[in-house]
């Protein structure tokens, strides 16, 4: 068995494989905020079973990482964590300084890159993530901006705006009538505005057709961005597992490592 765990900034998300070749869409994917759960949780669905090795992509502090290594050691488990470096599986980081891009970004642009095909890759989470990665495996570089409720709460730390509640986005324009969905409904435009023109612009200027969506938000804009770019150019591809996919391509083609270790 294999445990595959992507600890980004609010949440965990992990999963438990019998062989990586196991790893498709649809695998049921589960979600904590804390490495306990995840861990003891694992544990009961295992009842025995061996742990070939933890493969983990985390954007957590050192302390955390440290935390969680200890966890697995106690366990007797193997682990391997990912890391971003200039050039791996065939793809070179568009970065002067590697280590500054996150490692989720990373193993996404390495899940994302196909030979002769220019691929953008939008990951819609805490943050909102896209990159570009062309044919020859260079990433050419990408944009990072605030999601949905890093913009909301910015808002709400303000004396002036106060919303009590959550309001469900809707996909056609409409105006609010209260603050709670005047926040939600212009958090929802600007959202949509970026992501349609960098979609329109990459189109042009990098002639990228193929998009990968990805993160909590992916499936739902995945859905949207196809309604509403209809130019029989732009395909968009939701693809839950990007990371965990990069997880996987990065540890098979690192055959050469040793466990315990980082990738």
């Amino acid at each position: 068995m294999y445990l595959l765990i992507d600890w980004g900034n609010t949440q965990l998300k992990y999963l438990l494989v019998k062989e990586l070749s196991d790893l498709r869409d649809g695998v049921e994917v589960q979600v904590t905020d804390s490495i306990a759960q995840c861990l003891d949780g694992c544990e009961k669905v295992l009842a025995g079973q061996d742990i070939e090795n933890v493969l983990i992509a985390s954007v957590k502090s050192d302390q955390d990482n440290q935390h969680l290594e200890g966890e697995l050691t106690i366990r007797g488990w193997c682990y391997s964590f990912a890391n971003t470096s200039a050039k791996a599986c065939g793809v070179q980081c568009g970065y002067q300084d590697p280590s500054r891009l996150g490692v989720d970004r990373w193993l996404t642009i390495i899940a994302a890159h196909e030979n002769d095909k220019n691929i953008g890759v939008i990951d819609i989470g805490t943050a909102i993530k896209l990159d570009i990665v062309n044919g020859h495996g260079k990433h050419l570089g990408g944009h990072i901006l605030p999601g949905r409720k890093l913009m909301r709460n910015s808002l709400l730390k303000t004396a002036r705006v106060r919303a009590e509640q959550e309001v469900a986005a809707r996909e056609k324009f409409t105006l609010g009538s209260s603050t709670e969905e005047c926040v939600e409904f212009g958090i929802e435009q600007l959202i949509n505005a970026y992501l349609i023109r960098s979609v329109n612009q990459a189109s042009k200027e990098y002639q990228v057709k193929t998009w990968l969506l990805t993160g909590g938000g992916g499936g739902y804009w995945c859905e949207l961005l196809t309604r509403q770019i209809d130019n029989n150019k732009s395909i968009f591809i939701s693809k839950p597992l990007l990371v965990f996919d990069g997880l996987v391509e990065l540890y098979s083609k690192k055959g050469h490592y040793s466990k315990n270790e980082h990738l």
